[in-house]
């Protein structure tokens, strides 16, 4: 399974899993039984101390005002317009792909864990073109990771 995940300053963690994900998941189920209990899963997430806080701020106050520090507008990337739900908004709109790299790597002969890790890569590199670019450090924490203290719920 792959979840997003952010590590709030107090150590807690806020997380949501994609349906895709979790659909993959239960077909993996389906067809190998107890063998996906194995499987660890896969976190994608920031660590950054604003990381929660700004994925969740819907308002985005002040975007499109100028910085003071002359570095472009409020909540704009290093690519482009940032957002809040700069992680969750890609696990969705792009779940076919993320789908799509794990078939990809399995029939290449890649191991589930390999797969489902090529395909946290990328929803990591989707959401950080969304990050706003005056949170560099928010940015720069952004990580993908094995997690086997899950007990692996989601399988």
């Amino acid at each position: 399974m792959i979840s997003v995940s952010f590590s709030t300053p107090t150590g807690s963690r806020e997380e949501s899993t994609t349906a895709s994900a979790a659909r993959i998941a239960t077909a993996l189920r389906v067809k190998f039984g107890d063998a996906t209990r194995v499987i660890p899963d896969v976190l994608v997430g920031y660590t950054g101390e604003q990381a929660f806080r700004l994925h969740e701020d819907m308002e985005m106050r002040g975007r499109g005002l100028p910085r003071p520090s002359g570095l472009g507008n409020y909540w704009d990337s290093a690519v482009g317009p940032g957002q809040s739900k700069f992680l969750e908004q890609p696990a969705r709109l792009n779940a076919a792909n993320y789908a799509a790299i794990i078939v990809a790597k399995l029939k290449s002969g890649a191991m589930i864990q390999e797969a489902l890790f090529a395909a946290g890569e990328e929803l990591k590199a989707d959401s950080q073109t969304l990050v706003p670019y005056e949170h560099g450090d928010l940015c720069a924490s952004a990580f993908v990771r094995y997690d086997y203290n899950t007990g692996n719920s989601g399988l």
